[in-house]
């Protein structure tokens, strides 16, 4: 494929033995992308110029091309419910692509002295389309320098998947982070687990089975509940990604 990143292209895909020919607008950031088509007839894409030490995107009966507003080629992976996956190294080793979804590093403290929302995402409706597809959660803030009890909870839809006050109810001062995973394991249920630490020491830890239905939108969020202070409890990080 040339590295001209501005050529007019009409691809022609043979997929399962039909013949497509589909126009597309500018192609961008081509310089280490390509196509092909294996022995099957599927179509394949190809990263970082291909040379046998990173392997091709499979599952590519699930793999779609499409134009963006800008008329920019966009290749989408894992369509039909079914997650794409690259080799790993040169062996039969194969992982699910991931990445990530949300970053919000937008500093948000608590204004009452009730629980209430810091920092939120919607995943959207189907993100977790078949089972052992999942979401990490990455979570951190700072608890304000007094003996006060403070309460930070992580959700997922309606699923609490750890409270920092089971074990440390008041932190003088800390900052605290937490990593929690959340998969599916049918479209109803979820396997989650976790852990919270404040300045490195544990303070909470657990196994959750959430239930919400995959096929609509789940909230995530992380809560505060400082009912001494105004200000108690900052949120100053909730990452989402796609394992």
């Amino acid at each position: 494929m040339s590295d001209y990143t501005k050529a007019r292209l009409t691809i022609a895909v043979v997929l399962l033995g039909l013949y497509a020919v589909v126009a597309f607008g500018q192609v961008t950031n081509l310089m280490n992308t390509g196509l092909r088509v294996d022995s099957n007839g599927a179509l394949m894409v190809t990263a970082a110029a291909f040379s046998g030490t990173q392997g091709p995107v499979t599952n590519a009966a699930n793999l779609g091309v499409k134009t963006d507003t800008l008329s920019q080629l966009i290749v989408t992976l894992g369509g039909g419910g079914t997650a794409a996956v690259v080799s790993v190294g040169t062996g039969t080793q194969t992982a699910t692509l991931g990445g990530t979804m949300s970053v919000n590093t937008t500093s948000t403290s608590t204004t009452g002295l009730i629980e209430e929302t810091l920092m939120q995402f919607s995943l959207p409706a189907n993100t977790l389309s078949t089972t052992g597809r999942g979401v990490r959660l990455t979570v951190a803030g700072n608890f304000a320098a007094n003996a006060n009890t403070k309460t930070i909870r992580v959700y997922f839809g309606a699923t609490i998947l750890a409270t920092s006050q089971s074990i440390v109810a008041a932190p003088n001062a800390l900052s605290w982070s937490g990593t929690y995973t959340v998969f599916r394991t049918s479209p109803t249920a979820q396997f989650a687990s976790g852990t919270q630490t404040a300045n490195g020491n544990l303070t909470a830890a657990a196994i959750t089975t959430p239930a919400e239905t995959l096929s609509g939108a789940v909230i995530i969020k992380i809560t505060g509940d400082g009912p001494t202070t105004i200000g108690d409890i900052s949120a100053r990080l909730l990452m989402v990604e796609a394992i």
